[in-house]
C-alpha cells in the first residue's frame, strides 16, 4: 500500500549533487537533486518508454549520512551514484538476461547499470559520510539519476516495470 511506500521513500536517498534531467521550457536540463522541487517532471522510463514524470515526493534530510559512492565504468568512461546504503539499484548481468534489485550496500562489481550510453560495470564501491540527503519520488517509472537508471520505488511496484527493454529507443 501507500504506507509502504512512504515508508520506503523516506530511507531510500541520493546526496546532494546528483544530477537528475527535468523538463522545463520544453527543454531538458540537467540540475542537481539540491534544486528539483515538488511538480517538477522529471525523466523517467517506463517499459522502456522515456518520459517526464511529475514529482510528487521531495524532502531534504539534515544531518550526516552514510553513503554508497558506485562507480560504474564501459571503456574508459565512468559513471558515479552515490546513495544511501539501502538505495535499491537496478543490477544486471553483462548479457541483460537477469535483472536483480539490489540494496546499494549488496552491490557488486559483477553488478552491471544500465545508464543513457549504455551498460557499465560496477569498478569501484566506496562508503562516504556526507551532509544531507535528499528523497524524490514520482508517481510511476524509473528515474535517471547521474545518467544511471535507479528505482525510488519498493519491490512491488519495481517488479512491474521488468524487464526495461530498449531503454535508449
Amino acid at each position: 500500500g501507500s504506507f509502504n511506500w512512504l515508508i520506503f521513500l523516506i530511507f531510500c536517498c541520493f546526496e546532494e549533487n546528483t544530477i537528475i534531467k527535468v523538463l522545463e521550457n520544453n527543454k531538458e536540463i540537467s540540475k542537481p537533486i539540491s534544486d528539483i522541487k515538488l511538480n517538477d517532471l522529471v525523466l523517467t522510463y517506463e517499459h522502456g518508454n522515456k518520459k517526464y514524470t511529475k514529482v510528487n515526493f521531495f524532502k531534504k534530510y539534515e544531518d550526516d549520512f552514510e553513503f554508497y559512492e558506485i562507480k560504474a565504468k564501459l571503456g574508459d568512461k565512468v559513471k558515479t551514484i552515490v546513495v544511501t546504503g539501502n538505495h535499491i539499484m537496478i543490477c544486471y548481468d553483462k548479457n541483460m538476461s537477469q535483472t536483480r534489485f539490489l540494496t546499494a550496500e549488496n552491490v557488486t562489481k559483477n553488478d552491471y547499470f544500465y545508464t543513457v550510453d549504455g551498460l557499465y560495470q560496477v569498478c569501484e564501491i566506496n562508503v562516504k559520510t556526507k551532509k544531507n540527503k535528499y528523497s524524490l519520488g514520482v508517481e510511476e517509472g524509473a528515474i535517471i539519476a547521474s545518467d544511471i537508471l535507479v528505482t525510488c520505488f519498493n519491490f512491488n511496484q519495481v517488479n512491474k516495470m521488468v524487464p526495461i527493454d530498449e531503454l535508449l529507443s
